[in-house]
């Protein structure tokens, strides 16, 4: 008969839990070495049955104590568990955002504005909230983040939020230079795992990984990365000599900008088409710039051959699954039309069977489309929304 212990164990590779149906075999053999070989336990008998839930709350129990152990790392616990976790490391799960975008706002100096409100120029017209107080400093303009009041990804593009909502004496005008960066649900595990490890880096001596990982975890912020030019002259990408560049989606701009003057270098410069100004410890003002993510809409026309069994029900599988690789991809990664094929194929699912994609085309923002690749720039990253995705037939 086996032993218990070989049926639930902690070895080097984890928790092992055998089968079920082990569970059973061993509570049969410890029945039949008790009442006799001849005992009836047929899983519609009252020994085989009795058997059987002892089997199952040993297996229950087996399960219980694999997911309790796993609940003490970060990289196998889950839920609740997990928020517990990452909670050693300074961070915690963050909840569903709204959408946020950095505005300029122009006026006359000292002008304060009190829980100012902008609207852009949609066709649903959002709301979009000031910090509580702005004040206009002597240069005559600002750029504080504005965020949306209805929660989820509601999007601007750059240059539509320009409408004071709350007028204010000596308010003149309000602009928004880049997109804004789209709200989002609460944090998924993964996500939070994934910026778990970040986080470990940010009392570390590499310094780039302490600067992402502070600016992961700044409120809101969706992604970032840090990209840093060490030599004396200007790189490929424009960023200057001895300096860095970071690359935000959402979160606070004032919060970003103290999070970089916190851990970059004395001396490394910043890089960048937004600006905050922080201080140092003596109440000095410094400038801090890095960027927010230009979007570029991709737009895909896929032409198929339909053969047996193909219906115009797939168009939409097919349009959802290019969405979701487009929208993967991150900062700088070029969208490659050999990548396409293969969630235009719908490669996890036998449909692909069904019809031969015979070409794809790819058009960038308002272009027209072709047969080659979209690069995109280090500040860039690539979008697609489901009505920018055609499937059409060529029979």
């Amino acid at each position: 008969m086996p032993d218990l212990k070989s049926l639930a164990y902690v070895d080097a590779s984890g928790f092992y839990v055998a089968d079920f149906e082990d569970f059973l075999e061993y509570n049969k053999e410890a029945m039949r070495s008790i009442y006799g070989s001849d005992i009836n336990l047929d899983a519609d008998s009252q020994d085989g049955q009795l058997v059987a839930h002892f089997a199952q709350s040993q297996y229950d129990l087996a399960l219980l104590c694999a997911e309790v152990f796993n609940n003490y790392s970060p990289a196998t616990a889950r839920g609740d568990a997990l928020s517990r976790e990452v909670k050693i490391n300074g961070i915690a799960r963050q909840a569903s955002t709204h959408s946020s975008v950095d505005v300029i706002i122009t006026g006359d100096a000292g002008t304060t504005i009190t829980n100012g409100q902008v609207r852009d120029t949609s066709k649903d017209t959002h709301v979009w909230n000031l910090p509580p107080e702005v004040v206009i400093p002597t240069s005559g303009s600002i750029t504080v983040t504005a965020t949306c009041d209805d929660a989820g990804d509601i999007r601007a593009g750059a240059g539509t939020v320009t409408r004071i909502a709350t007028p204010t004496e000596g308010w003149i005008s309000v602009t928004n230079n880049s997109e804004a960066a789209p709200g989002r649900d609460t944090e998924t595990d993964a996500e939070l795992r994934v910026r778990q490890t970040y986080s470990t880096a940010q009392p570390s001596q590499t310094v780039l990984k302490g600067i992402l990982g502070g600016i992961l975890d700044v409120d809101g912020v969706t992604r970032a990365i840090v990209y840093e030019n060490d030599t004396s002259a200007t790189d490929d990408n424009g960023i200057p000599s001895h300096s860095i560049a970071v690359v935000v989606e959402g979160g606070d701009a004032q919060a970003i900008g103290d999070v970089i003057k916190l851990r970059k270098t004395a001396g490394t410069g910043t890089y960048g088409t937004t600006s905050v100004t922080v201080k140092d410890s003596e109440e000095v003002p410094m400038i801090i710039n890095f960027f927010r993510p230009t979007v570029v809409h991709v737009k895909v026309k896929i032409t198929l051959e339909p053969l047996t069994g193909f219906t115009t029900e797939f168009y939409n599988s097919i349009k959802s699954q290019v969405v979701d690789y487009i929208n993967s991809l991150t900062f700088g990664q070029t969208v490659r039309i050999s990548k396409l094929y293969v969630p235009a194929n719908l490669e996890n699912d036998n449909s692909d069977i069904s019809y031969d994609i015979t070409s794809i085309q790819i058009a960038k923002n308002s272009g027209s489309f072709a047969s080659s690749n979209i690069a995109i720039g280090f500040n860039e990253v690539a979008h697609c929304d489901i009505a920018d995705v055609e499937v059409i037939t060529n029979d």
